[in-house]
C-alpha cells in the first residue's frame, strides 16, 4: 500500500517545532509500518521552506493535488496524509489531515489580515472535508468536535512517536528512580514549559495547574528557559509578557 506524504513542514534547513514533530511522525511510520510505501512530496527540490500564505496556498491547493494525481496514475495510491497545515481540497484518493491544535480558532485575536484568514479559517474548512483526522490527545479532539462540528468516530488519537521502545524505559525509569535515596531528590516538584511565552501558548494555564497544586499541599515550581522560576502561585495574578520573558 503506498500513502502520499505531504512533506511541506520539513522542508527547509531550520524546521518549526511543527517539522520537527512532523519528522517524528514520518520515522514512526517508517519504523513501524513497513508494510506501506511512503510517496513523499515536498514543494520544491532546493528544500527551501514556504514563508508565504500565499506559497503555502499555491503548494497545497495547487501543485500538491496535481502532485498526487501524477503520482497516483503511475504508482496507485490508498491515501494522502497532511501531517501540517492545509489539507488539499482536490485529491484523486482520500485526505487524512493532522491537526496539532485550534489555537487560531481559540485565541483568534493572534491572528490578522491574510495570515489571519489563513490559519482561522481556510485550514479549518480543509480539515473539515478530510476523510479523517489525527490528534496527539482528546483535548485537541474534544475542540475539534465543538469548533468545527467534526464527526468524533473519523478522528483518531496517536502520540507524536507511538515507539513500544518508549513504554519499556519508562519501566526501567521507574525502578531506577525507586532506588534513589530521597535525599537526593528534588524537594519540590518541577515542571519546565518550553513554549514560547505568549497568551496564545496557553502558558496561564500551566501557571493555574501550579497554584492547584498548592490548594492540594503540593509546592510545585514552573520554569521556562531563561525566565525566572515561578512558584507558590496564588491568584488572582496579573501576567506580563516582556521582551525579558513572562512576569507574574
Amino acid at each position: 500500500m503506498r500513502i502520499a506524504w505531504d512533506l511541506q513542514a520539513v522542508t527547509g534547513p531550520r524546521p518549526t517545532g511543527l517539522g520537527i514533530s512532523v519528522g517524528f511522525m514520518l520515522q514512526a511510520f517508517n519504523d513501524h509500518a513497513p508494510q506501506f510505501d511512503v510517496a513523499g512530496l515536498r514543494p520544491n527540490d532546493s528544500n527551501s521552506a514556504l514563508i508565504s500564505v500565499g506559497d503555502r496556498l499555491a503548494w497545497e491547493q495547487w501543485r500538491l493535488p496535481r502532485a498526487l494525481k501524477s503520482v497516483h496514475r503511475q504508482h496507485g495510491l490508498r491515501l494522502c496524509y497532511s501531517p501540517a497545515l492545509g489539507a488539499p481540497l482536490c485529491s484523486p484518493v482520500p485526505v487524512v489531515a493532522h491537526v496539532n491544535d485550534l489555537i487560531p480558532l481559540i485565541y483568534p485575536q493572534s491572528f490578522h489580515g491574510v495570515a489571519g484568514w489563513y490559519w482561522k479559517k481556510m485550514l479549518p474548512y480543509t480539515w473539515k472535508r478530510c476523510a479523517a483526522i489525527t490528534v496527539t490527545n482528546q483535548t485537541i479532539a474534544d475542540d475539534i468536535v465543538g469548533l468545527l462540528g467534526y464527526n468524533p468516530k473519523n478522528i483518531f488519537t496517536v502520540p507524536f512517536y507511538p515507539d513500544p521502545q518508549i513504554a519499556a524505559t519508562a519501566k526501567q525509569m521507574r525502578s531506577n528512580l525507586a532506588e534513589i535515596d530521597s535525599v537526593d531528590t528534588p524537594d519540590d516538584p518541577v515542571f519546565i514549559t518550553i513554549a514560547s511565552l505568549e497568551p496564545r501558548k496557553n502558558i496561564e494555564l500551566a501557571i493555574k495547574a501550579i497554584g492547584e497544586l498548592k490548594t492540594r499541599g503540593t509546592i510545585a515550581k514552573i520554569t521556562s528557559p531563561n525566565v525566572p522560576t515561578i512558584q507558590s502561585v496564588t491568584f488572582p495574578v496579573i501576567i506580563i509578557l516582556s521582551p525579558k520573558g513572562l512576569l507574574v
